[in-house]
């Protein structure tokens, strides 16, 4: 634990512009890859985000029960996503790596211009609205971290229709929230509250992650059932 709290204390000495491009860059992968090898991935970057920038307002062994919380949380959706992808597999449905390998060239290059034109444009409105309405009391670099997080968080829940993206938008949110009130109340039971609800959302969604993943297997087997007997 020691180890980790000096790994913080030395995060938290970067410049903020870093910091703040580093969260943009890792919300904006989110919001555009409806793929978990890169959303989970860069949901991980945006917890180490948060906490190098929590950690200048407050004591490191509150921030590190938010990090902890939200790398277990990405873990535990990383192990749903692979048996949802298992599940898929078995019935001839393409994984994340495999549509990774393999993008189908048709539809994804709209999609993903599409999804980055508006979280460019969320960015933008986010930005304008934490200069025009700062919360009182919070420092300028935590309201513009959390009007960010908020405005992409909603714009992966409104743009998805898997489980795991929305459930991401909502783990974005949370972060939010954590970003502009722990500066406020900064104690390990505020710390503590937050982490618990990161771990029961993560909770959620891996198990919706997993019921959808069998879903689509139910739905798939007998299109596969009929095409093996044919042949």
């Amino acid at each position: 634990m020691s180890e980790l709290i000096r790994l913080l204390e030395r995060l938290s000495q970067l410049a903020v512009v870093p910091l703040l491009a580093v969260l943009a860059l890792a919300v904006l992968a989110v919001a555009v890859v409806h793929n978990w090898r890169i959303a989970l991935p860069a949901m991980v970057v945006h917890y180490v985000a948060v906490a190098a920038l929590l950690v200048r307002v407050i004591d490191p062994a509150v921030v590190l029960i938010e990090l902890v919380a939200g790398i277990v949380t990405c873990i535990a959706l990383i192990v749903a996503s692979v048996g949802a992808d298992n599940l898929q597999r078995a019935v001839g449905v393409p994984s994340a790596a495999e549509r990774l390998q393999q993008p189908n060239w048709v539809q994804v290059p709209a999609q993903l211009t599409l999804r980055a034109t508006a979280a460019v444009i969320v960015g933008a409105a986010m930005t304008g609205m934490a200069g025009r309405f700062p919360l009182p009391g919070v420092p300028l670099v935590f309201v513009l971290s959390a009007y960010l997080l908020f405005g992409v968080g909603l714009l992966v829940i409104v743009t998805s229709f898997e489980a795991l993206n929305g459930g991401l938008g909502v783990l974005l949110m949370l972060s939010a929230f954590a970003v502009a009130y722990i500066p406020l109340e900064p104690s390990v039971s505020v710390g503590v509250l937050l982490g618990a609800i990161t771990l029961l959302v993560g909770i959620a969604v891996a198990f919706l992650v997993l019921a959808e993943g069998g879903r689509e297997e139910a739905a798939h087997a007998p299109l596969a059932e009929r095409s093996e007997s044919r042949a």
